[in-house]
């Protein structure tokens, strides 16, 4: 008799991940339209202080889930590491963003920022894979075009802020934290690429670091402190944020059929 597979049994968490992703999708929309009424009437509704963690949480609820349908326990791992980083980081930012006391706002940007940078070094970490990719046997200078395909333009787009950046005293963390963010990217991928993930979970992953990328581009713009677009860029973060943390949580999920 054949043995038939329904996307529960491929997938026990399956609702687990449809509840929280539903949950995540929600709570982004209501709060993306509070930061706007924010913004264009001058209220100071605090809502969206607790409910951008909130999402983060959920998001980190996909990846405490995976039990048994992950793509290995280290990856598994590796990612709910990077996701506890995650919840407090955005936990901190919202208090950077929203509260007043200025000392409690410098503590809290400091942790976030430090943790920030140990969940993308984590992620690195788990879509490299090891870097066996670096030791392929194509030449040195098709391994090395690839990433200067995201070094070269992200160089370029430093040129053009460099004043403004030194200006606001944020060049030098931002070119630290680029050079990270830009790894992560390249990494991310190099998953579609060299076929270091399962087809579905690779392009989740890419799709995911891309659009984190997207966020940190217009958080550099935020931090040169425009002051015609500053706020907009503020708002804007999460638009590209939620969908970068949703889908490389999605990413620890095996999708496919069980062999």
């Amino acid at each position: 008799m054949k043995n038939t597979e329904t996307p529960q049994t491929a997938n026990p968490g399956l609702w687990l991940v449809i509840a929280a992703s539903s949950g995540a999708l929600f709570i982004t929309g209501s709060f993306f339209s509070i930061d706007w009424i924010n913004y264009l009437y001058g209220t100071n509704s605090v809502y969206p202080a607790f409910a951008k963690p909130a999402v983060s949480l959920l998001c980190a609820l996909i990846v405490f889930g995976i039990g048994r349908n992950g793509l290995g326990s280290r990856d598994t791992l590796l990612l709910v590491v990077s996701y506890i980083c995650i919840v407090i980081v955005d936990a901190a930012m919202s208090v950077w963003v929203y509260h007043d006391d200025a000392s409690l706002k410098n503590a809290a940007f400091l942790i976030g920022a430090a943790l920030s940078i140990i969940a993308h070094v984590l992620l690195i970490i788990r879509h490299a894979r090891g870097f066996h990719f670096l030791r392929s046997g194509s030449t040195f200078a098709r391994r090395a075009a690839f990433p200067l395909c995201f070094y070269v333009p992200v160089a370029v787009i430093f040129m053009f802020l460099a004043a403004p950046l030194h200006a606001a005293g944020q060049f030098y963390p931002s070119l630290f934290y680029a050079l990270i963010l830009t790894t992560s990217l390249w990494v991310g991928w190099e998953t579609v690429r060299n076929h270091l993930f399962p087809a579905r979970n690779a392009w989740l992953i890419a799709m995911g670091v891309s659009s984190w990328f997207a966020t940190e581009i217009i958080g550099v713009l935020y931090n040169i402190r425009v002051e015609s677009i500053a706020p907009i860029c503020m708002i804007m973060t999460w638009l590209f944020y939620m969908p970068a943390i949703l889908l490389i949580a999605l990413s620890g999920h095996r999708w496919g059929t069980r062999g």
